[in-house]
């Protein structure tokens, strides 16, 4: 039995809305992880199900890289937050190490990574401009010519 798949904006309306707390953020990072587990088992474990067609992987790609551009936006604002926090003088080390030093540390990872997840991106883009150019010439396929996004 096959069911409708739940729309990604109305399942952030419905859990999250505009609710900013630190629990509702921490449940949101929960929920994509869950949902990366979620793509990851269904590309191992069923790959000619889920990406039966070229144009699966096209927009699977595509939908990736969009994932990929706010996992960037959201790494640098947290670097940027953590940054803030080297100047906060209410903040302290558990070991007895230097706070500042520590966050600027922890914010100059969090940048890094935040690159890293910009260059993911420009990958994740490439492949999607190859994956455009390809079709799947099956009666079944919703995309004959590789015109579909």
């Amino acid at each position: 039995m096959t069911t409708e798949a739940p729309n990604a904006a109305d399942l952030v309306d419905d859990h999250w809305g505009r609710n900013y707390s630190p629990e509702h953020l921490r449940s949101a990072a929960a929920a994509v992880a869950a949902l990366l587990q979620y793509a990851g088992d269904a590309t191992g474990d069923a790959p000619e199900e889920s990406l039966a067609h070229v144009p699966d992987t096209r927009r699977l790609t595509n939908s990736l890289k969009t994932a990929g551009e706010q996992f960037g936006q959201l790494l640098e604002q947290l670097a940027a937050r953590v940054e803030q926090f080297s100047g906060d003088s209410t903040v302290y080390h558990d070991g007895g190490g230097d706070p500042a030093d520590t966050a600027t540390k922890a914010a100059g990872l969090l940048a890094q990574a935040s690159r890293d997840a910009e260059s993911m991106t420009s990958h994740l883009n490439e492949a999607y401009g190859l994956l455009f150019s390809l079709g799947h010439n099956t009666p079944n396929s919703t995309d004959l010519q590789g015109t579909g996004r």
